[in-house]
């Protein structure tokens, strides 16, 4: 039997998504990575050793795919590029070596906006706000308690899992920008990895300094409050405002919402994955008390209730279209006690019951995904 198949699909009928090599029953996450985000990957592994034709061909990726500019591919592709680039490097710190041998990122406009920012501070929080430019599939997140900042990056958690050589490109290439712009005396006090430790640590103890955790509960780095108000050499308004405009534009309305929003909607999502659901622990999510976050969600004029609603309505328009998933299925999925709570949330969200809307599609024939009333 052939356990691999090259298979293509669209999402929202106008994004192509080409999946790599997978067995037959696994399914898509519905995540995409940014084309050009893609690229660069790639050409930091090849500035790494890696040969690229074993990479594209181990991702079912062609060079014309990866040229069209505002293209997404299935999120899986990453790990299955990352598999392959280490098996033919033999090079169980590619992740962390393509951070210094290449500076293929450096036109990539997320980057341009955080370097146009007046401070560290600024840099990161564009970083965070604009990620889904690149990808859509992990969160980053950055709390501050007293003197200790903490920049948190989700793995693991993330559907589908971040490899670990990504993590460590993510954070590797963040450390070399910050140290461009505000001086090579930053070190971080602290950098935690989900992943297990490779048998050569020197070269990050060289990039992330000798406070080194390996499967940590969390892709984090730790480092002094203090450098957040560090000035950019490199700070530009008048691009700055440009750029952003331009990036607004790109991301659509949800760019808009409010920071808070923003970290809160994939923390609801891993909890709704994990079946627990509740106001203190979407609260310690995103480190803040539960009195903290209801209080930036009422400043944001929004809830807690009505942004986990947005929540599972957006991941219902995934579910409801997989038949392999019966309704309880589904209703145990988005977080709901019982069958009756879910269809009165379908009916309130699409004007029909979750029954009737799938005998009208099984009826049409359809496969071209939701379609709302």
């Amino acid at each position: 039997m052939n356990h691999y198949v090259r298979m293509h699909s669209f999402i929202n009928d106008d994004v192509f998504v080409a999946q790599a090599h997978r067995e037959p029953s696994a399914k898509l996450s519905g995540r995409t990575i940014g084309t050009v985000f893609v690229r660069h990957i790639l050409e930091c592994m090849v500035a790494a050793g890696a040969p690229r034709e074993d990479v594209l061909r181990a991702a079912n990726l062609s060079i014309e795919e990866l040229a069209n500019d505002e293209g997404r591919v299935a999120a899986e592709v990453d790990l299955c590029m990352w598999n392959a680039a280490i098996a033919a490097t033999g090079d169980e710190n590619l992740g962390l070596r393509c951070a210094t041998v290449s500076s293929a990122f450096d036109d990539v406009l997320i980057l341009y906006i955080m370097r146009t920012s007046e401070t560290l501070g600024g840099a990161i929080d564009r970083a965070i706000r604009y990620q889904r430019l690149n990808q859509d599939v992990a969160s980053s997140t950055l709390a501050i308690r007293g003197s200790i900042a903490r920049f948190s990056h989700s793995g693991r958690e993330a559907v589908p899992p971040i490899p670990g050589p990504a993590i460590e490109l993510g954070f590797g290439a963040l450390l070399r920008f910050i140290r461009e712009v505000v001086g090579q005396d930053f070190v971080p006090l602290s950098v935690a990895l989900e992943h297990s430790a490779p048998k050569d640590l020197s070269l990050h103890h060289t990039i992330f300094g000798r406070n080194v955790v390996f499967n940590a509960p969390e892709n984090s780095i730790e480092f002094e409050s203090r450098w957040l108000e560090a000035p950019l050499k490199t700070t530009d308004s008048p691009l700055r405002r440009i750029l952003e405009r331009y990036a607004d534009e790109v991301l659509g309305p949800s760019a808009l919402e409010p920071s808070i929003v923003r970290m809160l909607r994939p923390a609801l999502e891993r909890m709704l994955r994990n079946g627990d659901v509740s106001l203190s622990s979407a609260a310690k999510a995103v480190a803040l008390s539960s009195r903290s976050l209801q209080r930036k969600l009422r400043d944001a004029d929004t809830t807690f209730v009505g942004v986990l609603d947005d929540v599972r309505k957006q991941l219902l328009q995934a579910y409801i279209s997989d038949v392999t998933l019966s309704l309880a299925q589904i209703a145990y999925l988005l977080g709901f006690s019982n069958q009756s709570g879910f269809h009165r949330a379908f009916i309130r969200w699409f004007g029909v019951t979750p029954g009737r809307w799938r005998a009208q599609q099984s009826k049409l024939g359809s496969r071209s995904g939701f379609r709302g009333n």
